[in-house]
Order: C-alpha cells, then sequence, then structure tokens
C-alpha cells in the first residue's frame, strides 16, 4: 500500500497565486531527503570533475561546472532554510494548536500571499514553503542586485 503522492483535502484545493504555486512545488517532507541527496549527488560530481581536470581544464568546461556547482550550494542552503521553517512552525503549532496570529516576522514573509493561500497552505501542513520561499525570493533578489550593480573589491581604484 503505497502512500498518496500527495496531500489531499476534503474541499478541492482553490487556484493558487503565482508564488504560491511556486512555493508548493518545493519538495515536501517526503520527497526531502531525496531532494538532498539529489544535491548532493550534483554538487560532488561537479567538484569532482573540477579537481580531476585541475589546472590544465578550459574555462569552456570550468564555468559551467562552477556555475553548477554554486547552483547546488545555494540549493543546499535553501533545503536548510526550508527544514529550520519546518522545525519553526511545528514548534509554535504544537505551543500554540495554530490558533492566533502569525508571530510578527512571520507576517513579513507572509506578505507576498493572497490570504486564501496562506489559509490552504497552512491547512495542507505546506506553511513551510511559503516561508521558505520568501526566504529565497529575498537572497536571490540581493544577489542579482549584487551582479547589478557589481560589487568592487576593498580597496580597488575606481575606474
Amino acid at each position: 500500500m503505497s502512500n498518496p503522492p500527495f496531500h489531499t483535502s476534503p474541499t478541492p484545493p482553490p487556484t493558487l497565486g503565482l508564488l504560491a504555486s511556486l512555493a508548493a512545488r518545493l519538495p515536501d517532507r517526503e520527497r526531502t531527503p531525496k531532494a538532498f541527496l539529489a544535491l548532493f549527488g550534483l554538487l560532488g560530481v561537479c567538484l569532482a570533475l573540477l579537481a580531476l581536470g585541475g589546472k590544465s581544464m578550459s574555462m569552456v568546461l570550468a564555468a559551467p561546472l562552477l556555475a553548477a556547482a554554486g547552483v547546488a550550494a545555494l540549493s543546499l542552503f535553501f533545503m536548510v532554510g526550508l527544514l529550520q521553517w519546518r522545525s519553526t512552525i511545528k514548534a509554535w503549532m504544537a505551543r500554540t494548536g495554530g490558533s492566533g496570529e502569525f508571530p510578527g516576522l512571520w507576517r513579513l514573509f507572509l506578505a507576498p500571499y493572497r490570504k486564501a493561500d496562506v489559509d490552504h497552505m497552512a491547512a495542507t501542513g505546506r506553511l513551510p514553503e511559503l516561508m521558505a520561499f520568501s526566504m529565497i525570493m529575498i537572497i536571490v533578489s540581493g544577489l542579482v542586485i549584487a551582479a547589478l550593480v557589481g560589487v568592487r573589491p576593498a580597496g580597488a581604484q575606481p575606474m
């Protein structure tokens, strides 16, 4: 007897907003170990190929391997954030029973989502994915801004 691949609820799920539907694509509890293994495997393969190539590897090969290793490492960081949100929300649910208002900072993380999306994801046990996706949006936005603006090393002369 196998478990259903998705959470089932007695009422049909509402149409989720764009951000909530993207957050729902993050791995749930059952798929998280497989996602960790896949990311560790990708990171290990990329680093092994970079180590085997050494200094003789051309930039044509090294650049995509470095990019893939960076994406895998950043994704692992995001997965750790997802695990932290899961444990935090589990402790909050045990303490409060899930009733009442969300803590102050949580409301900031939930601000991009519609109330119906938050209610649906909380009812299906996927609230940590919303919180983690907000963290992902903040970090990726910061990285994009840093890439667009450009960061000069300390002590570098202006051009």
